[in-house]
């Protein structure tokens, strides 16, 4: 009988490990920035409120601990392309949204299925600049076996790459 990762392990226990082996792998390198890819990998409870809540508190305290900046990214379940990016697409529970500083998405046009956007959907410090009416767009490049982002357009309104209903997001 095959077992799952969680019947054969605990899972508060594998977060707990994860954060404190990243934690040690940034002090011997004198890290400043600490990229998580992914967070539904790091926290397998990202729905449930209080558990994904515990999570961040530890990953806050780490950032905290050590000085370091925290670049968290998050996937989108799937969504219809017309409507636009809003906090509530955002993977996971609500209580994840809250202890972000600033949340970014980068959408998928709806009218060329080769752009894509990046929106501001949250922000605690500073102001919005790329809201839903300057979003920033790109085209997907390949140069030297490597794919990419080309900037097009900085000032975009967000209704046309995402759709044609106009809503605000």
């Amino acid at each position: 009988m095959c077992q799952s990762i969680s019947e054969k392990y605990d899972i508060k226990d594998f977060e707990t490990n994860v954060i404190r082996n990243i934690e040690l792998v940034a002090i011997s390198e004198n890290a400043k920035i600490i990229i998580i890819d992914n967070l539904t990998y790091l926290c397998n409870s990202s729905e449930k409120g209080d558990l994904a809540g515990m999570l961040m508190m530890e990953l806050m305290e780490m950032k905290r601990k050590l000085g370091v900046s925290l670049l968290i990214l998050a996937h989108t379940p799937k969504r219809p392309l017309t409507n636009p990016i809003t906090q509530n697409d955002l993977a996971g529970s609500k209580k994840l949204y809250n202890f972000f500083d600033s949340v970014f998405a980068i959408g998928k046009s709806a009218r060329d299925g080769n752009l894509r956007y990046v929106k501001q959907i949250k922000v605690r410090y500073g102001e919005y600049d790329y809201d839903s009416d300057n979003v920033l767009v790109f085209e997907l490049k390949k140069e030297h076996s490597f794919l990419g982002f080309c900037l097009q357009r900085n000032r975009y309104r967000a209704a046309a790459s995402e759709g044609t209903n106009g809503q605000r997001g």
